[in-house]
């Protein structure tokens, strides 16, 4: 298991049960679970997709909600409701972090869906608008952390952090997935172990893309053998976890 005691840890995900489990964790090293409130958007957050998004991917989403939805790109529909549950999925990320950020906590957890980690900064991804996780990286880095790991251990690749980081060196983006390749215009990126970053993100993006049915100790070894001692070398000040859970036995 990682240890957490040389970086506040925060976790961005859409599943019950890592949720008990950080609960869990929580009540034993004693500190005292804190529920935030749903988040609406604000001018914080506004800022803040334009810093990470373009102009024109933020009016498309902003227009297509407005005349009640559409397809925006191959299997991802933006249907009446769904803008505003990635924002307030956007903004609940955004509060649960700066419960951290205050000194208010070492470890949060965001219980959000649309999930985002496949949002890209210029459409949309694999049921993904916005990227949850990328934006609390963007407000952590803003808050004068030196130095952020991302790590997610959703089935599919976590390709909207690594795009939107490819090409720099303050944050590490660890990717386990299972390989499979890239899957149209949407998602141009293979996951495969040769994207490493670029510029001066190079050697900043790990993906470990694991065969099929893995298992726990597939996952385990590639934890303890290759995450952990990435995050090691790294030594972010703040852990992010991505995790999806469609990784488990029943996918």
């Amino acid at each position: 298991m990682l240890c957490v005691s040389r970086a506040e840890l925060f976790v961005s995900c859409f599943g019950l049960g890592f949720f008990i489990l950080v609960l869990f964790v929580c009540l034993l090293s004693g500190n005292k679970p804190v529920l935030v409130k749903l988040q609406r958007t604000s001018c914080v957050l506004n800022i803040r997709l334009i810093l990470l998004w373009s102009s024109e991917y933020i009016e498309e989403l902003v227009q297509t909600n407005a005349n009640g939805g559409n397809k925006l790109c191959e299997g991802t529909f933006l249907n009446p409701g769904s803008w505003g549950a990635a924002l307030l999925a956007a903004g609940t990320t955004l509060s649960a972090m700066r419960h951290i950020l205050h000194g208010h906590g070492k470890i949060a957890y965001a219980l959000v869906r649309p999930p985002g980690h496949h949002a890209q900064p210029d459409h949309a991804d694999g049921y993904c608008f916005l990227n949850n996780a990328g934006l609390a990286v963007h407000l952590t880095l803003d808050s004068g952390r030196a130095k952020v790991a991302v790590v997610d251990i959703d089935v599919h690749y976590g390709n909207g952090a690594a795009e939107g980081f490819y090409r720099m060196d303050n944050l590490l983006t660890i990717s386990l997935h299972m390989n499979h390749g890239s899957w149209g215009p949407s998602h141009p990126q293979s996951g495969s172990s040769d994207e490493i970053g670029e510029g001066r993100g190079l050697g900043y993006n790990l993906n470990i893309p694991l065969p099929n049915g893995s298992g726990d100790l597939g996952y385990e070894y590639a934890m303890n053998e290759l995450v952990v001692a990435a995050i090691d070398k790294f030594q972010p000040q703040l852990l992010v976890f991505v995790i999806g859970q469609d990784s488990s036995m029943v996918s």
